[in-house]
């Protein structure tokens, strides 16, 4: 399945490391993820107006690509726009 693509690294404190990899062959993906009791539902998009990778959560762009202050039993949105290098 394409989403196991998708790749998270997990740090200490809560924090989720976004470092998302796209099949070539997709624009974008969409699905969901729990982390710490929290649901995250996700779009990650490919853009050629971006040089890197953007992470936006809850519409705010987070700084480097990092998800924080994630609390249980609530749902986020995640949109991430990944470079189009194609």
């Amino acid at each position: 399945m394409f989403s196991r693509r998708v790749v998270w690294f997990k740090r200490g404190n809560g924090v989720l490391h976004v470092a998302p990899k796209l099949p070539r062959c997709l624009n974008s993906i969409s699905g969901q993820r729990l982390f710490r009791g929290a649901k995250l539902i996700y779009v990650i998009e490919k853009s050629n107006s971006i040089e890197s990778i953007k992470t936006y959560l809850d519409g705010e762009l987070m700084l480097n690509n990092q998800l924080a202050n994630i609390k249980a039993d609530k749902t986020y949105q995640v949109r991430i726009l990944v470079p189009d290098n194609d």
